[in-house]
């Protein structure tokens, strides 16, 4: 929902209307065993270049073993 808004929004810099667009990666869990902050930021990290790479604009949930 927030990635839809942001693309509709209607914003004009120096006279001119621009288009913002927003990929995200996301990784959210319950406590598991072996899952560190760096795992966790890691896999956020690696969902966001999947949403990048699959043509932006886009959200990508990371994958959880």
């Amino acid at each position: 929902q927030v990635r839809e808004k942001i693309e509709k929004l209607q914003i004009v810099a120096d006279g001119h209307q621009i288009s913002v667009t927003l990929s995200i990666g996301w990784v959210s869990v319950t406590p598991l065993e072996g899952m560190t902050p760096r795992l966790l930021v890691a896999r956020a990290d690696k969902a966001l270049y999947e949403a990048k790479a699959g043509g932006r604009n886009r959200v990508v949930a990371g994958e959880i073993p």
